[in-house]
């Protein structure tokens, strides 16, 4: 697991899917007015993408 999300920004979507991976963290893309679930997961990690680049990452 990782404490620093910002380590995600200015990859690729599959440079972030390999580094979630070996992160040993669950990686979901959040797009700009998508529904999705609130309940917060120390594994998971939430990227937003501007293209195929992530922009945004949190845990939860």
């Amino acid at each position: 697991m990782i404490d620093q999300p910002d380590a995600y920004l200015g990859l690729d979507l599959p440079a972030a899917r390999e580094r979630a991976k070996a992160d040993s963290m669950i990686l979901r893309v959040i797009q700009p007015g998508m529904r999705y679930t609130m309940e917060y997961r120390d594994n998971r990690i939430n990227v937003t993408l501007d293209g195929e680049t992530v922009v945004k990452a949190t845990i939860g």
